[in-house]
């Protein structure tokens, strides 16, 4: 065989396997595509109920009325400060408090921090830890109130 025809059969080799991989790709990106846009749609569909579950939040709502109140108390008075989750913002994030705080604590903390940081230790190391941040009172709050907002950050 001539220099000239293995070039020649090489460079359709190499063409061959040009092809192969564009298309390789063209289809993988594709696969992506479709992949996108089913999570996009899943995304939109309100949880379903399987096998005896659900979602936490669809859940919280069909059982407990109060989800909602707790809700709209947090979006209108603890969200500019407060994640529903454990995230941290201004303060610490609202979820899971219930296993770190006892409930009397988490009471009179949020009905007036100011005042309850003078005389509770937990509370005054937790306002030196978020930069002497004082948190506003909520007085007006009730404990069915304040255990709404905490059963709606549990629910998240």
């Amino acid at each position: 065989m001539k220099k000239q025809d293995i070039i020649s059969i090489l460079k359709h080799v190499y063409s061959l396997l040009a092809v192969i991989i564009l298309v390789g790709f063209s289809i993988i990106f594709c696969l992506l595509k479709i992949k996108q846009e089913q999570d996009k749609l899943l995304g939109e569909v309100e949880p379903e109920f399987w096998c005896g579950t659900c979602a936490t939040q669809f859940y919280e709502r069909e059982i407990n009325p109060e989800f909602s109140i707790g809700e709209e108390l947090f979006k209108n008075n603890c969200a500019h400060c407060h994640a529903a989750t454990t995230e941290i913002v201004v303060g610490p994030g609202l979820s899971g408090i219930r296993k770190r705080r006892s409930w009397k604590w988490i009471v009179k903390f949020t009905q007036n921090s100011q005042k309850f940081i003078k005389t509770n230790k937990e509370a005054r190391k937790l306002y030196l830890q978020f930069n002497r941040t004082e948190m506003t009172s909520f007085e007006k709050f009730t404990e069915k109130d304040i255990k709404a907002i905490f059963d709606y950050c549990e629910g998240n």
